[in-house]
């Protein structure tokens, strides 16, 4: 009998502790698949502003701001159109630096930019007044892109750096790109002058 107890205490014992690396397994797989996701996520994320997006009206580009999380101060509805050509992407050659999409497949087309002040934007803290500019370039029925810079009103104009442009989320040439900014502007201007 007290055989017994101790084969059964004994079994009880491994039985628990082939339990608990059954728990801890369960456990490691657990947390890689999170990180697995989150990994994925982010990935997504930084995804998300590839994609072209569709819209049926101009209110469409306030929800695609909007749902962005940024909170719109001002629209001042379409601000300039244009076709595009190479000559344009040329003279513009800092906005399409910082744009996920290259301007080759819109060459010939009409581009319209709509223009809001908004707030909730990253690069808020770098205004005076707590606000930024963006700029969303739409073709046809196409969000394509759009940039971004700090807000300064005329009083505190003279603050204001020159050629401070940012993607639509806030992101320089570096965050957006992935080559150096002198090999990139030198082939980007050599293509299209």
């Amino acid at each position: 009998m007290i055989k017994y107890g101790l084969k059964s205490i004994i079994k009880s014992k491994i039985e628990k502790g082939e339990f608990m690396r059954r728990i801890l397994s369960l456990l490691l797989i657990a947390f890689f698949l999170c990180i697995l996701v989150s990994c994925n996520q982010k990935e997504m994320q930084e995804c998300e502003c590839l994609k072209i997006h569709i819209i049926e009206k101009p209110e469409d580009i306030d929800n695609y701001i909007v749902l962005h999380g940024y909170e719109i101060l001002e629209s001042k509805g379409k601000t300039e159109e244009y076709t595009l050509d190479k000559q344009r992407v040329y003279q513009s050659w800092q906005i399409w630096s910082v744009q996920h999409l290259a301007p080759d497949d819109y060459i010939g087309k009409e581009i319209s930019i709509y223009s809001y002040i908004i707030k909730n934007h990253p690069l808020d803290n770098k205004s005076p007044n707590k606000k930024t500019n963006l700029s969303m370039m739409v073709c046809g029925n196409e969000i394509i892109g759009g940039y971004s810079s700090p807000y300064y009103e005329e009083k505190d104009i003279i603050q204001m750096p020159i050629g401070e442009i940012y993607s639509f989320e806030g992101k320089n040439f570096e965050n957006v790109k992935s080559m150096e900014f002198n090999t990139w502007r030198d082939e980007f201007l050599k293509k299209y002058e």
